[in-house]
């Protein structure tokens, strides 16, 4: 059911024909001492309807009741929504280290804006400028509520939204 192939098909065919990409990782020779031979590994299979899947697959040695190995035990399991839930919880993750980072280099930028612009706010009711410095010292308060207004835009697209919680069956 999970490769999409029919029963028919397969029945009594070799598993390297149905599963060419699990050949790979079989290891024909016995080992050496007398300990059990399990190997746990993934591979590939190429769906005709939905593309690729990733299977993981134990195979462990089977034995007879005098203790002589009569086969082998193959089990698969699809991994491929595990997988995607995997790589999709890193995406997740490294772009919520992204937004801290932003948030702190923003936080960074504010402050000097901050100063800037509180200062210059002070010199121009406190000082008597010509009106050319005046406009100037105007300039600079725009050019900064501007590159604020710049920063919580982007501080805006960075931050997680909020998760709608409700309950569910």
């Amino acid at each position: 059911q999970v490769t999409g192939l029919k029963f028919n098909d397969i029945y009594q065919k070799n598993v390297f024909d149905i599963l060419p990409d699990l050949k790979k990782h079989w290891i024909k020779k016995a080992p050496a001492s007398k300990k059990e031979l399990i190997i746990r590994k993934i591979f590939y299979f190429d769906k005709p309807s939905t593309g690729r899947l990733t299977f993981g697959f134990s195979l462990s040695t089977l034995r007879d009741a005098h203790h002589n190995k009569c086969g082998n035990i193959l089990i698969f399991e699809d991994l491929t929504k595990v997988l995607e839930m995997e790589q999709h919880l890193q995406r997740t993750d490294k772009l919520a280290a992204v937004g801290k980072l932003a948030a702190g280099i923003a936080h960074e930028i504010r402050n000097p804006l901050a100063s800037v612009s509180g200062s210059i706010e002070m010199l121009s009711r406190e000082l008597n400028v010509k009106e050319e410095n005046k406009r100037l010292m105007d300039i600079i308060l725009k050019e900064t509520d501007r590159l604020n207004s710049l920063v919580n835009e982007f501080l805006d697209y960075v931050r997680p939204s909020q998760l709608k919680r409700e309950p569910f069956n």
